[in-house]
C-alpha cells in the first residue's frame, strides 16, 4: 500500500523540474459507457494516479509551484446523495484535502473559471495532449482567446510543455512501496498461472482457464488484470493476441497463457506454455526447450 505521504512527494519532485512561472494540469481518466445504464469497470488514469493517488473519475489536478495558497489544487465532484446511493460513496471536496491533501479543492464544473484565474502571470502551461480530447480543445480554445486580449496587457502563457516525458521518468525509478505493489502483482499472478496448470485437462474450453485464473487474482486482492488474458490452445497460440479464449483444448494440445494481475494499479506480465495433457511430445519439449 502506497501511503499519500508518497504522492506528495512524488508531486514535489514533479514541481521541482517546472518553471516557477508555470502551472501543470493532470486529469483523471472518464468513466466509459458501455450500454444503456452501464459503465466499464472504472480504471485510473496512471499519470494521474502517480501524482495523487486519487480513484475517482472526472477529476482534474492542478499543480502551481510556490503558490502561497497552495502547490496542489484538485478539481472534482462533491458529495451527491443520489448519486452516492446509487454508485457509492465519494471524497468530496472535504475528503480531496483531508484524505489526499489538497491544499484547495473545488468542484469540477468550476474548473474553467477558475483556471483562467489561476493562469495569471503564468508563462508556460504543462500538459498532455490527447489523454482528454475535450480537455484539450478547451485549452486550446481558452489560450487563443486569452492570446486575443494581448494588447489589452494581459501576458498568456506562450509555452505548452508536454508533462508525460516528466512524470514517466519518475515512474522508472520504483520506491520500496511500489516494489512491494509490484512483487504482490507477480505473487499473485504466479499462483494464479499454477492454479491453471493444475486444472486444465482436454475437453475444457479456454474460457474456463480464463475463468479460474480471473478467481485466482480477484480472490487474492488483485482486482483488474493487466490486460485481457490471453489463453490459447492448438493453433491459438500462434496468434499473437488472441482473445476469444472460447475454443476447446484437445488432448496433444499446448497452451499458452499471456496474464498478469495488477495490484493496486501495478501490473505483471507472465507468459507461460504447458502441455493439455501433462506431458511434451518429443517435438513440442524439443521446441520448447529452444525458446
Amino acid at each position: 500500500m502506497i501511503k499519500i505521504a508518497e504522492f506528495a512527494k512524488r508531486r514535489k519532485i514533479l514541481m521541482k523540474q517546472m518553471s516557477p512561472t508555470s502551472l501543470a494540469i493532470l486529469p483523471a481518466a472518464k468513466e466509459r459507457h458501455r450500454s444503456g445504464d452501464v459503465f466499464y469497470p472504472f480504471r485510473q488514469q496512471s499519470d494521474f494516479y502517480y501524482m495523487t493517488g486519487f480513484q475517482e473519475p472526472e477529476a482534474i489536478a492542478v499543480l502551481i509551484p510556490e503558490r502561497e495558497a497552495g502547490e496542489f489544487i484538485l478539481f472534482t465532484h462533491d458529495h451527491d446523495q443520489e448519486h452516492e446511493i446509487w454508485n457509492g460513496p465519494r471524497s468530496g471536496l472535504t475528503g480531496a484535502k483531508n484524505e489526499f491533501l489538497a491544499n484547495e479543492a473545488f468542484p469540477i464544473e468550476s474548473f474553467p473559471n477558475i483556471l483562467t484565474d489561476l493562469l495569471t502571470n503564468k508563462d508556460t502551461i504543462y500538459f498532455s495532449l490527447g489523454v482528454d480530447q475535450l480537455l484539450d480543445q478547451f485549452l486550446i480554445d481558452l489560450l487563443n482567446k486569452l492570446r486575443a486580449k494581448i494588447r489589452s496587457g494581459l501576458h498568456p502563457p506562450v509555452s505548452l510543455i508536454d508533462i508525460g516525458p516528466f512524470i514517466h521518468e519518475m515512474r522508472l525509478i520504483k520506491s520500496e512501496a511500489e516494489i512491494a505493489c509490484l512483487q504482490q502483482a507477480i505473487t499473485i499472478s504466479t499462483k494464479a498461472h499454477r492454479q491453471v496448470m493444475k486444472m486444465c485437462r482436454p475437453g475444457c474450453h479456454e474460457y474456463e482457464l480464463e475463468a479460474e485464473f480471473n478467481y485466482v487474482c480477484q480472490k487474492k486482492g488483485a482486482h483488474f488484470q493487466a490486460h485481457p488474458p490471453i489463453i490459447g490452445a492448438g493453433k491459438n497460440t500462434c496468434i499473437l493476441h488472441y482473445n476469444a479464449n472460447n475454443q476447446v483444448i484437445a488432448d496433444g494440445d499446448l497452451v499458452l497463457i499471456d496474464a498478469g494481475a495488477e495490484y493496486q494499479n501495478y501490473a505483471a506480465d507472465i507468459t507461460r506454455t504447458f502441455p493439455a495433457n501433462g506431458k511434451f511430445s518429443s517435438e513440442q519439449r524439443a521446441i520448447y526447450e529452444i525458446v
